[in-house]
């Protein structure tokens, strides 16, 4: 992005608020296929987090993360670019900017049998995050049974209120940044 040079202000009362203008650049980028046995390490800006079972907890939106006092549990499937070729994952490394001041946040993995999502599987559970507002890191080695036969990775995070909390107080995930270090299996189709 390149900053413009040109301020707005904004005057309210005895408020001053400042704008920057700047202009966005998209450039192309192409990743090139791994070769068998290369041992990789896939930037978060390169994976995709997605919602295989159709919920959205709110993440990814069009004007941001949506704020939610919702509970329960979410799955994420965290996609590497196809074009690298089927990967076996070696180590994980996660980090949500999470604002949950009276919710606890588990995050579990183990969700894959045979290459394949097994949804119904509970996950086994890698750590739970009490009463956080900031950035909360989690590296993990992978296992088999963290992703699928294309290299794609499932978690599972279960939002619950607090002990004590009071009703109806509101969470959010205002980032999730996930980078992966992976071995391609075999080359690119």
């Amino acid at each position: 992005m390149e900053d413009t040079g040109v301020d707005l202000h904004q005057t309210t009362g005895t408020h001053v608020s400042v704008q920057k203008r700047a202009t966005a650049i998209r450039i192309p980028v192409t990743v090139p296929a791994g070769k068998a046995g290369e041992s990789i390490r896939i930037d978060a800006s390169f994976n995709r987090l997605s919602f295989p079972d159709g919920g959205g907890l709110g993440l990814g939106t069009a004007t941001g993360w949506v704020r939610t006092a919702q509970t329960g549990d979410w799955l994420i499937r965290i996609d590497p670019p196809a074009g690298l070729g089927p990967l076996d994952l070696q180590s994980v490394d996660l980090t949500l900017d999470l604002f949950a001041p009276s919710h606890a946040m588990e995050v579990r993995r183990g969700l894959c049998a045979g290459g394949t999502l097994q949804s119904s599987l509970p996950g086994k559970l890698l750590t739970t995050w009490n009463a956080s507002d900031g950035l909360q890191s989690l590296h993990f080695r992978c296992t088999a049974a963290d992703f699928d036969a294309l290299g794609r990775l499932y978690l599972r995070l279960t939002v619950r209120a607090a002990d004590g909390a009071p009703p109806a107080t509101f969470w959010q995930v205002r980032d999730v940044q996930v980078e992966l270090n992976a071995v391609v299996r075999g080359d690119a189709p």
